[in-house]
């Protein structure tokens, strides 16, 4: 009984995941993978990031991560990487840090005219040194 229960409960998450993302769009930043290290050079030349199903475009995102005890968000009203998200890990307090653990979050896409989605979030270790 604990079985099916519990295949149930997984086969309704599969379910409602897939509703929310019928046509499996992921965001990505072209010519890395989820959790890859990036040094922050190259991520400053980075001028957006995309989608793999280009019925879709990105209307907005956030990009968080930690400097020493604060919590450093920034938005994007497009798939751009703005100047001011470049020049909040340029300008960052822990300078000292090797990895910085960078959130590309609260990624929302449409299809033209469609209602807005919200992706699968991403992750990426830039090395600062």
């Amino acid at each position: 009984m604990k079985k099916l229960l519990i295949s149930f409960a997984l086969i309704a998450i599969s379910y409602i995941a897939n509703c929310q993302n019928p046509d499996n769009v992921q965001a990505m930043i072209t010519g890395h993978k989820m959790n890859d290290t990036i040094k922050i050079a190259d991520f400053l030349k980075l001028s957006e990031i995309s989608l793999n199903n280009k019925n879709y475009a990105i209307v907005r995102f956030s990009m968080n991560f930690n400097d020493k005890d604060l919590f450093i968000s920034s938005n994007s009203n497009s798939n751009k990487i703005t100047d001011q998200m470049k020049n909040g890990l340029l300008n960052r307090k822990d300078k000292d840090k090797e990895i910085i653990k960078l959130y590309i979050e609260n990624i929302n896409v449409q299809k033209s005219l469609g209602k807005e989605i919200n992706v699968t979030p991403l992750i990426y270790y830039l090395k600062t040194k």
